[in-house]
């Protein structure tokens, strides 16, 4: 009798814990926010600045987890293999969501194996052309390759690389032919323009205005839906004629996703606290000279995103497979 008293005893405690744990409010240990990047990049940058705002909105450490490499696949498989309980989450780029999964063979697809949390930011690029480029605007760059095919270079991240991938989307709908030159790097590839190696390339800011405002290269137009403060002279593609380059006013975006299954009020906080992060006034003046825009959405419309981009890019991708 004893010993099944005892055993009673035992029980109800490992019952009345589990449920006490169960119930145990979200979040209740740190967070770790893995990216597909290494420490001192832009996506780090945005990591680091939105790991630090959000352990204090939540009240619990957030820790960034850099896992580089193999076009974000390396940490994209750590999120999905990890526990669905939203303490390990994802900072994905378009590349590593949209662009990667159709350019090679993933572990995983992006809109069925994991919990879409919402978009927190989105980036910018620049279309910078050499000096002694007779072009001007996007307009006269357009115009100049459809009286000269074949005869422009462009220089690229690498192939693959959203640098790549959003000319190859241009000479899609406008019908131009240039040639792709990759580089190892984004600073390659400025570096080529500058030296006149190549006739153009697509930069991120952070690298392309200080030389553009230094007279070293010229800047033809920006992906944003308005003008740059770095670059306040450089028109946006909005600001051009050319109606099928209207509209495409985001360069890259930056999303949450957690591991498939996580509950959905762990979710709806999650996307509560970035949101809310997004909107704070130290993220968006910070954001100024990191060269990004803060983004809310809803884990609906960032799913919904997912499909229509993936359209877009299915089409560009087919160009260069």
């Amino acid at each position: 009798m004893k010993i099944r008293s005892l055993f009673a005893t035992a029980l109800s405690c490992l019952v009345f814990c589990s449920a006490e744990a169960a119930a145990e409010p979200f979040p209740a240990k740190p967070i770790k926010l893995v990216l597909g990047f290494g420490p001192g990049g832009g996506a780090d940058g945005i990591a680091r600045l939105y790991a630090s705002e959000l352990q204090n909105l939540l009240d619990t450490p957030v820790i960034v987890e850099n896992k580089a490499g193999a076009y974000e696949q390396i940490a994209g498989r750590a999120v999905q293999t990890a526990n669905a309980d939203g303490y390990t989450l994802w900072l994905a780029t378009t590349g590593g969501v949209i662009q990667a999964p159709l350019l090679r063979d993933m572990p995983y697809e992006p809109t069925k194996d994991f919990t879409h949390v919402g978009v927190i930011a989105e980036a910018d690029a620049v279309i910078a052309v050499k000096n002694d480029l007779p072009v001007k605007s996007m307009d006269e760059l357009i115009a100049y390759a459809r009286a000269h095919p074949g005869k422009l270079n462009y220089a690229s991240a690498g192939t693959g690389a959203p640098s790549h991938l959003l000319v190859e989307y241009i000479q899609s709908v406008t019908g131009i032919e240039t040639t792709h030159v990759p580089y190892k790097s984004a600073a390659d590839a400025a570096t080529a323009v500058i030296s006149g190696a190549v006739d153009f390339a697509v930069v991120v800011p952070a690298t392309s205005a200080p030389l553009i405002n230094a007279g070293r290269a010229r800047g033809i137009a920006v992906t944003a839906k308005q003008r740059l403060p770095d670059l306040p002279n450089v028109p946006t593609l909005e600001e051009g004629s050319i109606a099928e380059l209207k509209g495409m006013s985001v360069y890259a975006f930056y999303a949450i996703l957690g591991p498939k299954g996580m509950p959905r009020d762990v979710t709806a906080k999650l996307n509560e606290a970035f949101n809310r992060v997004s909107l704070s006034k130290e993220i968006q003046e910070r954001a100024v000279p990191m060269n990004f825009r803060p983004a809310t959405s809803s884990p609906e419309e960032f799913t919904a995103r997912i499909a229509s981009d993936t359209a877009v890019w299915r089409e560009v991708i087919k160009r260069i497979k």
